[in-house]
């Protein structure tokens, strides 16, 4: 979790540059994944899919990335994953961030991107522009708002992404 605000409150819709508490959280999932990994996977919601597409970043080993990039990968070499389920997801607006989100080099983890039509609090071009990140990220879209669904349709679709990478 990290703040966007001095106020300690996250705006998504915001640029700025406060990223308060973004370090201490990503040395908590850096321990997390040394202490109790490995993880095949990650599922993230609105803020934690923010975050989790960060993660992606740092999960890849990809040539040509940022040195900046390279650097936090080797501050947080614990993080390692093979895939991850973003639902309502988002690039973060914090400027420190946008080291994460060259659009030049693509996360090659594969990604199912679940996006509501009628999110409010996630507009759905806010998430739609966040596959731009991704090398062949799969989508589902559905017709409802700010939440994980679980309808038929949702949980199919779910088997058939664990399915395709667990191939």
């Amino acid at each position: 979790w990290w703040f966007s605000s001095s106020d300690r409150s996250y705006h998504a819709l915001e640029t700025t540059e406060c990223d308060c508490g973004f370090q201490d959280s990503l040395a908590h999932i850096n321990e997390v994944f040394r202490t109790q990994g490995p993880f095949d996977g990650v599922f993230a919601f609105s803020q934690g899919a923010c975050l989790a597409a960060m993660l992606c970043k740092l999960a890849s080993n990809q040539d040509g990335a940022d040195t900046n990039l390279e650097e936090i990968r080797k501050k947080y070499d614990s993080i390692k994953f093979k895939f991850s389920i973003l639902v309502a997801g988002f690039k973060s607006g914090q400027t420190q961030h946008r080291v994460f989100f060259d659009q030049n080099i693509k996360s090659s983890i594969p990604t199912l991107h679940v996006i509501g039509e009628i999110d409010k609090v996630i507009p759905c071009d806010m998430s739609t522009s966040l596959l731009d990140y991704f090398d062949k990220p799969s989508v589902f879209r559905h017709t409802g708002g700010h939440c994980v669904p679980v309808n038929a349709e949702a949980k199919n679709t779910y088997i058939e992404f664990f399915n395709k990478v667990s191939n």
